[in-house]
């Protein structure tokens, strides 16, 4: 599983929050005040988020052959800007990809001669350094792209139809234009966009299946998130598709979100600061 796909895959490891609301009329455009009181309330309680994760990335190769991969992991996110995502088979982790306040992260075990961590500063991300980890989008803007963050107080366009009876409301992100998408009746979220300044679309997904999200005891519901997403990017020709498990909003582990004592858990033999290699 390569690093491109491993980005592609904390990139919709959280595009997944969202609850049951009143139906409404499916020619009726919602109001946006409707839109932020319905998301806002049903991502307040998830400042903290667990799944099992299994996923499926199929696509072709650079020599245009068709391929398809298969692991398992967990997705971990802790607001504002905490996401760690770990992807592996049979029990094994592979790769660990990560984001804090201040930097991202990623860490290739796959080859356990050659154990890796690439990483970078947050306050120096640039599109070219987050494409050497496979991430299409600013590391801090996961979470916003992702539906965890809450959409009051933020710069929002009107909401409009797209075309294909999704509701759309435009929003910034820190390297272009975002969109989001909501469902026409229950105003739940259906899917995100990440465009490039000069309007090209980086990035895609769709999701759906939605399931209960428990307690850490597994017994109270506290939302909805959708099992299924599938995110595309321009430029490969495939998909990637997660699916969630036992989805709990409960304490995380603050290991998981710390670069240091994740390369000294995965004996990582090999460090490379992006940040020190754009000064050479």
């Amino acid at each position: 599983m390569s690093r491109v796909v491993l980005g592609l895959i904390v990139c919709v490891c959280g595009l997944m929050i969202g609850c049951s609301a009143p139906k409404r009329p499916a020619a009726e455009l919602p109001a946006l005040e409707a839109i932020i009181e319905a998301h806002d309330a049903r991502v307040g309680s998830l400042d903290s988020f667990w799944a099992r994760a299994s996923v499926r990335v199929e696509g072709r190769d650079a020599e245009g052959s068709r391929f398809g991969e298969q692991g398992e992991g967990h997705v971990q996110v802790e607001r504002p800007d905490k996401v760690a995502v770990t992807v592996g088979k049979l029990g094994e982790v592979y790769f660990a990809l990560g984001s804090n306040e201040d930097r991202y992260w990623l860490i290739d075990v796959s080859d356990a001669d050659r154990r890796v961590m690439v990483s970078g500063s947050q306050s120096e991300a640039t599109p070219e350094k987050a494409a050497m980890l496979g991430l299409p989008v600013h590391p801090r803007d996961i979470p916003l792209l992702i539906g965890l963050m809450r959409m009051e107080g933020r710069d929002l366009g009107d909401p409009e139809f797209d075309g294909q009876g999704r509701v759309r409301v435009a929003l910034s992100t820190r390297w272009g234009p975002g969109a989001l998408f909501f469902d026409a009746r229950s105003l739940e979220l259906i899917g995100s966009a990440a465009y490039s300044k000069d309007g090209g679309e980086l990035a895609s997904a769709e999701l759906s299946r939605y399931t209960d999200v428990t307690d850490a005891l597994g017994v109270s519901v506290v939302g909805r998130v959708p099992s299924k997403i599938e995110m595309r990017v321009p430029g490969f020709e495939g998909f990637v598709r997660m699916e969630l498990g036992e989805p709990r909003a409960k304490n995380i582990n603050p290991t998981v979100f710390n670069p240091e004592r994740l390369a000294h858990a995965y004996r990582v033999g090999e460090r490379i600061d992006l940040d020190e290699q754009a000064e050479e």
